[in-house]
């Protein structure tokens, strides 16, 4: 490799190594991350959709079972009927995506009813939810209201110099978060204690004398804490090992009422967590509360449909230790990232990933069974049966176990997931697949990864230096292509990565990342394009200044192609030299004006220096009559080439000529003659002289033959003269009469010389 390219390499691979740590930098940015995870979702909904063949159901609270049940919320006897049929038809899990926290006002009695119902049927799932943080007091109003909670607003106020009005707020939120937290306390060291020992056991803990006000307050709250304590001791996972993920912290529980928890399989959160740009891509498998894990109400679901004996984390992993699954136990190794959190594969269109069906289409079955049983107590009153009244029970039959039939069909074994997707009514937001989707969807695609074991997954972030890296290095070499290559190979370079980045991450499920290695190429690219630009275009400039009046204007564009063809300094090369120079011209100038020899002469050059140029020859220089032209550089061609066009040159310069001296002497001057040598060899071309002037042009022993060689055209008369070392390449194209040899300095064999008669034929000369 040339310094000149070398240089050009460094140049190339410092401004892209710069490149490669700026989008490092970059990827620590929330512009950066948004962008990547918008690659992202291009990137995946590209996917071929497919239907689960996991059996996933979900049982929607559509349009049709709000117009048939009346506006939510519905009669908690609607759910227990529900219930009691997907038990009746195997289903195998029910996990409702509706909250149960608050009591049901309108009928109690029902809370009890359905929760009888759960805990005779098939194994149900409720969620419940993580509250928002609730800030936290002050340390100085906190160890205030810790010293003695019943002091009032307007002494603490002074205490902690606040104005009253604006403090209130503050005040009695803390004051709530103090209480709350000694009842919690007091209630978790023994469950069991009545209110007046809750009380007592308060004021001597904390060395507080009560009001009537907070003992109102601690009386209307107990129960509610010992339920809260009783939920998180028996549905929290206990794990005493240090856990490597920063999982998030659960702060306040809103749980289902107490009645139902004491019956349901399990329970899980339903908090999801949308990334920065407000798409929901990835869930967190568990949250911390109380030094114990509760689990996403799905993945509750899916720990005991699998048997998981135990869970494991790792820095990159959740496992489930032992898991039953396809017939075999294994441990599922599901890939989170540093929050413990899960890419969910998404499995496709709302509609098309998994079967649905209308809440009211199961819940028919207990209507047309109510219906049966009023009509056959109707007709027992009656005390006879009519032929309408048989005919319609039959009817109702027959419905009945149509009906049963195809729910069992529809039911048996699935995972039943039970959630609101009426217009207006249900939770929606942007996934991946779709810019509303509704959120129940969340529990079947999550299940659908973790069951068919396709897990996504980030690159880690030294495959992605790593893929940063390699790009900047890549990038670097395109500074030594020419520009419409280089332009070829970054496209290339781009469509092989982003099908890579295709292939990865629906094949192997591995997201390698977009945004940083397009971003390397195209700035990579446009940079050193346009360093080349301004660089080239100064060198263009200056080799169309030094070299366009002495060379062809096709073999000059070469050039300005590939300034590389020009060698600055000296490089030997076997070329052929011309060398042209007009009889007797000392004689005929001192005859005439000077104003007409100029003129003429100018004529002459004119005519003489575009022949050159049509056979790609380079104009040496002039030396007064005499011209001097190189045939094989700058643009290298081969001797056979050179000697060729060289000879080509003299016999097209000597037709050109015989134009000028019928011109001439119809114009009354007298007509000029010239002589022509041409010599092949070695000899050092270059851009030679000082710091201040300098030529293209070649020396050395071959360049003075040529030059003595002209000068034998006046000897003999000739016109054209050729040495043997040019005539060895042309003797197939030219009819020569041979000359006496002459000698040459530094050789002892004499070098032979042909006069040049004509030209065989039209030769074409390769380019």
């Amino acid at each position: 490799m040339s310094k000149d390219l070398l240089r050009k390499l460094i140049v190339s691979w410092v401004f892209t190594i710069l490149l490669f740590l700026l989008f490092i930098f970059l990827s620590y940015t929330k512009t950066y991350r948004i962008l990547e995870l918008k690659a992202f979702d291009l990137i995946f909904s590209l996917k071929k959709e497919k239907p689960s063949k996991n059996p996933i159901l979900h049982i929607d609270i559509d349009d049709r079972s709000l117009q048939e049940l009346g506006r939510w919320p519905w009669p908690r006897r609607y759910h227990a009927q529900l219930v009691d049929i997907l038990t009746e038809c195997g289903a195998r899990q029910v996990i409702m995506d509706i909250l149960f926290t608050e009591k049901y006002r309108d009928n109690p009695k029902e809370d009890t009813q359905f929760a009888s119902c759960i805990g005779k049927g098939c194994p149900v799932y409720l969620p419940f939810y993580f509250t928002e943080e609730e800030h936290k007091p002050s340390k100085e109003l906190y160890q205030l209201l810790l010293k003695d909670v019943t002091v009032s607003l307007e002494d603490a106020a002074g205490i902690l110099k606040k104005d009253p009005d604006s403090f209130r707020r503050e005040f009695f939120t803390a004051k709530k978060y103090v209480l709350d937290e000694a009842i919690h306390t007091v209630i978790e060291e023994n469950p069991s204690r009545s209110a007046d020992e809750v009380l007592s056991a308060i004021e001597d803990r904390y060395n507080w004398f009560l009001f009537p006000e907070e003992e109102e307050y601690i009386r209307k709250h107990l129960n509610y804490h010992k339920e809260l304590i009783s939920f998180v001791k028996r549905f929290g996972i206990s794990y005493k090992e240090k856990i490597p993920l920063a999982l998030r912290k659960g702060i306040n529980m809103k749980i289902p009422v107490s009645v139902l928890c004491q019956h349901i399989k399990g329970t899980g959160f339903i908090n999801a967590e949308p990334d920065e740009d407000g798409v929901l891509r990835r869930i967190p498998l568990f949250i911390e509360y109380e030094n114990k894990l509760f689990p996403y109400v799905s993945v509750a679901a899916i720990l005991d449909l699998l048997k998981v004996e135990k869970i494991d984390f790792s820095r990159k992993a959740i496992i489930f230790k032992n898991a039953h699954i396809k017939g075999e136990i294994k441990d599922i190794v599901i890939p989170v990232d540093e929050r413990g959190r899960m890419l969910i594969n998404w499995r496709g269109a709302w509609q098309k990933a998994f079967r649905h069906v209308s809440y009211y289409s199961i819940i028919k079955l207990s209507q047309l069974r109510n219906e049966l049983s009023a009509k056959i107590k109707e007709t027992e009153k009656k005390g006879k049966l009519s032929s309408q009244d048989k005919a319609l029970i039959q009817y109702l039959r027959s419905s009945e176990e149509v009906l049963k039939k195809k729910l069992i069909e529809t039911l048996k074994g699935k995972i039943c997931i039970v959630g609101l997707t009426a217009t207006g009514t249900h939770d929606m937001g942007p996934i991946p697949l779709d810019t509303d989707y509704p959120y129940v969807g969340t529990h079947s695609n999550l299940l659908d990864t973790i069951l068919a074991q396709k897990f996504l997954r980030r690159a880690s972030n030294i495959a992605v230096v790593g893929i940063f890296l390699f790009t900047a290095l890549i990038m670097g070499v395109v500074s030594l292509m020419r520009l419409w290559k280089g332009v070829v190979f970054v496209l290339f370079y781009v469509g092989v990565y982003l099908s890579l980045v295709f292939l990865f991450l629906h094949l192997l499920g591995l997201w390698i990342g977009v945004m940083g290695t397009l971003g390397i190429v195209v700035f990579s690219f446009a940079g050193i394009m346009s360093i080349r630009f301004f660089t080239e275009e100064k060198e263009k400039a200056w080799i169309k200044k030094a070299f366009s009046h002495y060379m062809a204007p096709d073999v000059m564009n070469e050039l300005l192609k590939d300034p590389s063809k020009l060698r600055l300094g000296g490089e030997r090369r076997v070329l052929t030299v011309l060398f042209s120079d007009i009889k007797s011209f000392t004689s005929y100038s001192e005859k005439r004006k000077p104003e007409e020899v100029v003129k003429i002469l100018n004529e002459y050059l004119d005519v003489m220096t575009r022949v050159i140029f049509e056979n790609k020859g380079t104009l040496d220089k002039y030396v007064g009559d005499e011209i001097m032209a190189i045939f094989g550089a700058p643009r290298y061609e081969p001797p056979e080439v050179s000697a060729k066009r060289a000879v080509k040159t003299a016999v097209d310069m000597m037709e050109k000529l015989a134009f000028l001296q019928d011109k001439w002497a119809q114009e009354g001057y007298e007509a000029l003659d010239i002589g022509i040598g041409i010599n092949t060899g070695e000899m050092v071309v270059g851009n030679m002289g000082s710091s201040l002037v300098m030529d293209y042009t070649v020396i050395g022993d071959a360049v003075n033959l040529g030059a003595r060689i002209e000068a034998l055209t006046r000897k003999y008369n000739n016109n054209i003269i050729i040495s043997e070392f040019t005539y060895q390449y042309v003797k197939d194209m030219v009819e020569v009469n041979p000359l006496e040899p002459i000698k040459v300095k530094g050789k002892d064999i004499p070098v032979m010389m042909y006069e040049v008669v004509r030209l065989k034929e039209e030769i074409k000369i390769e380019n």
